[in-house]
């Protein structure tokens, strides 16, 4: 079988095994005792949002918690109602809501939802936010965020006068909304790929392939200098594009080897690379995975492995 037809399929569609890890996502930077900044000038019907990314190589995650923090101007002490959303994806417009619930926000502090029963499963960059429910006197409603900067496309407002969203960066936030996740990384992760080797100049690496439900299928391995993410219908392959990954997957003799073939019928395989003895690459990380394919999955490709990062040496 020509394996570089696979290859280019999967083109134009454009240690240890990785187990299941809590974490928590986050784009602001604050401390505990650090600094907030309350931010005013919402309105019932408002909504600021945090758009939440997990690494690559660490996809689908589940959602567990929903975390803000939340403080008055006027230390009220008293809950305010505001309505959770999170959506399913990330950029200027996250979508429709995936799971929506009117919460009671306690002032003063860190406020956690958990989540884990909705059984909110993500495979790239998705989007949290809170909507303005009820306006008590004397509070006025408010999102509180960090001190030291907005980060352009991580913090969302939704405006109800205009019914869109915007940057929350140019709209003026002072810093990071406080909206938080806790999630579960590389959940239900059915491809795991591993390596016990060192990454040495001038060595062979050792690649280890398990996708124990996936015995006998044909795979696809390749590896990039970079890990941003490939998307692929509702996924994302952990690997960059870069002439790297073109190498590997279309001429990768002497480099790389049986980076193409099929699973054994436990689902396991070998591959190989032979890492050239040149003193430039020391330092530079070699990122890796693999897909099994299934002409009946979702662009043919049944499962997709965690990113392998190994950083080469001497």
């Amino acid at each position: 079988m020509k394996y570089h037809l696979l290859s280019l399929s999967l083109l134009c569609l454009l240690a240890v095994p990785a187990i299941a890890t809590e974490k928590i996502l986050q784009n602001d930077s604050l401390k505990p005792m650090g600094t907030v900044a309350i931010q005013k000038g919402f309105i019932k019907g408002d909504i600021g949002a945090a758009v939440l990314s997990a690494a690559p190589g660490e996809y689908p995650v589940h959602i567990l918690e929903a975390q803000v923090f939340f403080k008055d101007s006027y230390n009220s002490g008293s809950p305010r109602v505001y309505i959770l959303h999170i959506y399913p994806r990330g950029g200027i417009n996250p979508g429709t809501p995936q799971y929506s619930i009117a919460v009671k926000l306690t002032e003063g502090g860190m406020n956690v939802l958990d989540v884990r029963a909705q059984n909110l499963i993500m495979n790239g960059p998705f989007t949290i936010g809170y909507e303005v429910f009820d306006l008590p006197t004397p509070a006025e409603p408010n999102l509180c965020t960090d001190v030291d900067g907005c980060q352009s496309g991580k913090n969302l407002i939704y405006d109800i006068n205009t019914r869109n969203w915007y940057n929350g960066c140019l709209l003026g936030l002072r810093g990071d909304l406080i909206i938080r996740a806790k999630v579960d990384t590389h959940f239900g992760q059915a491809a795991l790929l591993s390596s016990t080797s060192t990454p040495r100049i001038g060595s062979t690496v050792i690649l280890n392939l398990d996708a124990s439900k996936d015995g006998g299928l044909i795979y696809q391995t390749g590896s990039s200098f970079s890990n941003s993410g490939i998307p692929i219908d509702t996924r994302t392959i952990p690997l960059g594009l870069d002439p790297l990954l073109m190498v590997s997957l279309f001429t990768p003799a002497p480099i790389f080897l049986n980076y193409s073939g099929k699973l054994d019928t436990s689902g396991k395989g070998t591959a190989l690379v032979n890492l050239p003895n040149l003193g430039a690459l020391v330092g530079i990380t070699l990122y890796s995975a693999f897909v099994t394919m299934d002409s009946a999955s979702p662009s043919g490709i049944k499962n997709i492995s965690n990113g392998l990062g190994l950083k080469m040496t001497t």
